[in-house]
């Protein structure tokens, strides 16, 4: 696995400079993260790779910690190398973030909230369960906000939309594609109304593939 620092499976046939021993850390029963090593100038070269970046190898790889080590990749800004190909995280999946807290928002409140940020925010629809907000961008799609509740606690479901009106979570598709790049433009805006969002309802953030987006992270891509 390739990364700053960040997580692989099976990076075979290439080669690190060692400066020091590597860790070694068992994800499940018979799968053992081990590194992290410095990329050797040979494989940083044949991977188009910046010599700074990392590698960590996946011994007994399974499809859970596969999975896994794709999302620190995602997270971590990293790639990961398996079976000789190497597959980058798609850009723009920060959008698809989801607040989870003990409790929402009114509909007019949260409408209120989000229109501090995004003036053309609008409510598309409320009932019982929870409502559903819109923040449109004149060329890059829009951004919904699924707002679900029960007796116990609120989820706060961001996705985007694309101009065309088709729905993805930016998990797949590639990053020089223009729906990734558009996806990527709206990753403040996204930060921003989830600040706001944390402020006034205490909770946390976790991205798409369930790890915690911190607010100090959040802060970051609201600058950008």
């Amino acid at each position: 696995m390739l990364g700053r620092p960040l997580a692989g499976a099976r990076f075979r046939g290439a080669s690190a400079s060692r400066t020091a021993a590597a860790g070694e850390l068992e994800l499940t029963a018979g799968a053992t993260l081990v590194g992290p090593e410095p990329v050797g100038e040979h494989d940083a070269a044949r991977l188009s790779l910046p010599r700074a970046w990392l590698v960590y190898r996946l011994d007994g790889p399974t499809p859970e910690t596969e999975g896994w080590l794709h999302a620190v990749a995602r997270h971590a800004g990293g790639a990961v190398l398996a079976g000789g190909v190497l597959t980058r995280p798609a850009v723009g999946i920060r959008v698809s973030l989801l607040i989870s807290s003990r409790r929402a928002l009114s509909a007019g409140e949260a409408l209120a909230l989000v229109r501090r940020v995004a003036p053309g925010a609008v409510l598309l629809a409320s009932d019982d369960e929870g409502y559903l907000l819109e923040v449109p961008s004149s060329y890059d799609g829009s951004v919904l906000i699924d707002v679900r509740t029960t007796p116990r606690d609120a989820e706060h479901r961001f996705r985007w939309i694309s101009p065309t009106g088709e729905p993805d979570d930016g998990a797949h598709d590639g990053g020089a594609s223009l729906d990734a790049i558009a996806r990527e433009r709206l990753v403040p805006v996204v930060a921003k109304i989830a600040l706001r969002l944390l402020e006034a309802v205490a909770g946390e953030a976790t991205d798409a593939d369930g790890l915690v987006v911190t607010t100090a992270e959040l802060e970051r891509r609201a600058q950008r």
